[in-house]
């Protein structure tokens, strides 16, 4: 904690996702006044922030979240673009770190990952409804250059990200928590994030009930029907081949197809195969790193990893350039 106007006031919590890790539930369900939050920037104003603008533009901004108007609670910055954005293989994560390290040097970060293969089934939603036009099998197979603005597999290597905000903040002041544990334990998936923050909440323990997943998954045969819109009529910067540029990609050329409940469980299986099959030994070795840096058992949530002793250990007092 730091001290203000005569009292204590605790430390910024800065929850950069990833995505589709629960995000939109934490900053609903948890990140709230009742529960000693204060949600001062959220994913749009974040992003506005410490996202968006020209490197050499970038100013800290002005409000530096009122920490002094917390009134004892935890002042708090939650968006998952950044953990950097995907569509674009994550390549602006160094320049977000740096700004959030300018801005913050003393807060607190909450990372939160998740099972590479079930991770990608989500983002695979997420990048066709922007604009992407390859298969599964065209995102694993065809990965392109790294210093291309496009989808990167290495964007789920987790232990890079983890390293990378343990060296500028302090080991001890990152957390990472696998989303696995907050639809198993989400009491004790909160507890953790409260005792790490040093929160305390208003009427004592939060009290966390099941909640419905906000962000459901989009059904195969609906993100089929979207990626050929997006290959042949629409022109996005994913996929220029198009009839036309619609003035918002995210919300054109969704239709819904009725289709028999075994034929969509079918597709949903093929597509675990298929990706699975790739996709589960690639990150042996990060996950192995991750589990390392963190402490965690990532075994237990399913995450695939290497033998312990066929990686050397991170070195966590070596630093990359940081723009």
């Amino acid at each position: 904690m730091t001290r203000g106007s005569g009292q204590l006031v605790p430390s910024t919590l800065i929850h950069i996702g990833m995505p589709k890790c629960g995000s939109t539930w934490l900053q609903r369900q948890l990140f709230k006044p009742i529960n000693g939050y204060l949600l001062r920037f959220g994913p749009i104003q974040s992003k506005l922030a410490f996202v968006d603008g020209h490197a050499r533009e970038w100013r800290p901004p002005e409000k530096l979240l009122g920490l002094k108007r917390a009134g004892g609670r935890v002042p708090t910055i939650s968006g998952e673009m950044l953990a950097g954005d995907p569509l674009t293989g994550g390549r602006d994560r160094a320049i977000i770190l740096a700004r959030l390290q300018q801005t913050l040097p003393r807060a607190r970060i909450l990372i939160v990952i998740r099972e590479q293969v079930d991770m990608f089934r989500s983002l695979y939603k997420l990048l066709v409804n922007w604009g992407y036009s390859a298969t599964p099998e065209e995102l694993i197979r065809e990965e392109g250059d790294p210093s291309s603005h496009r989808f990167q597999l290495d964007y789920l290597s987790y232990h890079n990200l983890i390293a990378d905000y343990q060296r500028a903040f302090g080991r001890d002041r990152v957390l990472v928590l696998p989303f696995e544990q907050l639809r198993a334990d989400p009491q004790g998936f909160v507890d953790t994030i409260n005792a790490f923050s040093e929160c305390r909440p208003i009427e004592g323990r939060v009290q966390v009930e099941p909640e419905q997943v906000l962000n459901p998954g989009r059904e195969l045969t609906s993100l089929q029907v979207k990626r050929l819109y997006n290959r042949y009529i629409a022109r996005t910067p994913f996929s220029p081949r198009g009839l036309y540029r619609p003035a918002s990609i995210h919300s054109a050329g969704n239709v819904q197809i009725p289709v028999p409940l075994f034929l969509e469980e079918r597709l949903e299986r093929v597509f675990r195969q298929g990706t699975e099959s790739t996709l589960r030994a690639r990150y042996d070795q990060s996950n192995l790193l991750t589990a390392r840096l963190t402490g965690l058992d990532l075994t237990r949530y399913g995450y695939s990893c290497a033998r312990g002793d066929t990686i050397p250990a991170p070195d966590a007092t070596q630093t990359r350039d940081v723009p």
